[in-house]
């Protein structure tokens, strides 16, 4: 962040040094192990080296339920839980774009609901594992069937659980999986994948949700495709609100909207500088919270770019929530480098505490502008007005985690436990256990013996001495 090479621009945070991991990014974001492996390389750098570090996540995508229970979501909030860790999360550019990704409605009882959408309308556009995932209430039951632009129609689909292969005329298939009390939340789930082919039919699609059981009925309902833009245009029911993209529904990440830091200069434009950024999106998170959870900077951001096909410019004007969430990310590493002993959550209070409202924030909290408007002077003096009264709460917590020694299960796969223990300055002692071989939704038990009396630390990071006699169950 310092401009090497060219010493022309530098960043927020110019001093700080900068740890860059590249992962696979071929699977839905929610649920990738690679994101949570990068997170976890990273955290564990930052703890040989006894320094805090705050981690920037500009990537995301729809697929998940969009209430912070995905995999990577509770991982991420479980990571800064432990006080020397910040993630900082791009809120995502879904808000009023050329297509609508978010379709929002209601069942109701014995009555069919027709949701329509296209499938790469462009000419050149192709169908490549694009997916719609429908989140519904537990105590609902939809029948779903998928009929064509020329009046096909599958038969419907009930929530089994199992995974249904509908093959159409044309010879493209759509794979279609019907859950009820879903493992992450125990809501239910409609997931449909559209294998790739160039034969789609193009016009308006038809997704028909029949309620055979409604109590609420209300439905969320996003398209995309893991690492591209998806061909798939919601074309009825569109809502531009709950498009905050996974993993920014996190409990304990900040996740940072945008706005107009700099108004395009072409005559038909009508930005304003300090309005919110179009496209940026918009809470609630599924489950009701807000989100984002503040705003900076975000169009025509000055920032580094990759080299590609000799072209030799290091640097270019980008707009996005991937442009506004290292603003925050480098005002978190400007704050810990003066103050490296404080909590990550007082940290995140500080930002979220003292962003600015203004004329075009209006009153705030809400879920386009989440607390405000990044301030990081105002931060700055929040924080430095608490260290002073000896009222700042610093991180004093011990972690030591480990994993056992694989064992076969009954059906002749390695499974054992991830062990976590955590033994914070109020003496509070968290011991977590987490299977490393059990499938979505089981869970595998065993125990963990803890032979010696608490008595304090031995030295660097051993981590706590416990007491004999606990055991530990293993959750997924």
């Amino acid at each position: 962040g310092n401009g090497t090479p060219n010493g022309i621009y530098k960043g927020v945070a110019p001093e700080a040094n900068l740890i860059l991991v590249t992962y696979r990014n071929d699977v839905p974001v929610g649920g990738s192990p690679y994101v949570l492996d990068a997170i976890d390389y990273i955290r564990k750098l930052a703890r040989a080296l006894r320094r805090p570090v705050v981690i920037n996540l500009s990537q995301g995508d729809n697929l998940g339920s969009h209430d912070g229970m995905s995999q990577l979501e509770r991982g991420i909030d479980q990571v800064i839980e432990d006080g020397r860790v910040l993630v900082v999360v791009s809120a995502g550019n879904e808000r009023g774009g050329p297509a609508s990704h978010h379709a929002q409605g209601k069942v109701e009882h014995g009555r069919e609901l027709v949701l329509s959408f296209t499938l790469a309308a462009e000419q050149d556009h192709v169908v490549d594992g694009d997916t719609i995932e429908l989140w519904y209430r537990s105590g609902d039951r939809f029948a779903a069937a998928l009929q064509t632009p020329g009046g096909q129609r599958s038969d419907f689909i009930e929530p089994d659980g199992n995974e249904v292969v509908i093959e159409f005329a044309a010879g493209y298939r759509a794979h279609v999986r019907s859950q009820s009390s879903h493992p992450i939340n125990g809501d239910n789930r409609i997931g449909i994948f559209f294998e790739r082919s160039e034969a789609w039919e193009k016009g308006h699609w038809q997704l028909i949700l029949r309620g055979d059981k409604v109590e609420r009925g209300d439905f969320d309902a996003w398209a995309d495709r893991p690492n591209a833009v998806t061909v798939i245009d919601f074309r009825s029911h569109q809502c531009d609100n709950s498009t905050i993209t996974l993993p920014g529904n996190s409990r304990h990440a900040i996740t940072v909207g945008g706005f107009i830091s700099r108004p395009a200069s072409c005559d038909d434009n009508h930005e304003v500088k300090g309005n919110f950024a179009p496209g940026s999106s918009t809470g609630p998170t599924r489950d009701g919270r807000v989100k984002p959870d503040l705003t900076a900077p975000g169009t025509l951001v000055m920032a580094p770019r990759m080299r590609r096909n000799g072209h030799c410019t290091h640097y270019d004007l980008m707009s996005g929530t991937s442009m506004a969430a290292p603003h925050v990310t480098g005002v978190v590493a400007l704050l810990w480098s003066i103050w490296p002993g404080l909590a990550a959550g007082q940290i995140r209070d500080a930002l979220l505490s003292t962003a600015r409202n203004d004329a075009f924030t209006g009153v705030t909290p809400n879920t386009s502008w989440g607390q405000g408007k990044l301030d990081a002077k105002a931060a700055y003096q929040a924080l430095s007005t608490l260290v002073e009264k000896g009222e700042a709460r610093m991180s004093a917590t011990q972690v030591l985690e480990f994993e056992t020694s694989s064992r076969e299960n009954r059906y002749g796969e390695p499974a054992g436990m991830r062990i976590r223990i955590e033994l914070r300055d109020n003496a509070d002692l968290t011991i977590t256990g987490t299977s490393t071989g059990a499938y979505e939704g089981q869970s595998y038990m065993g125990t963990l013996m803890l032979r010696k009396a608490i008595s304090g630390y031995e030295g660097g990071d051993a981590g706590p001495r416990l007491g004999k006699g606990a055991s530990v169950r293993a959750v997924r």
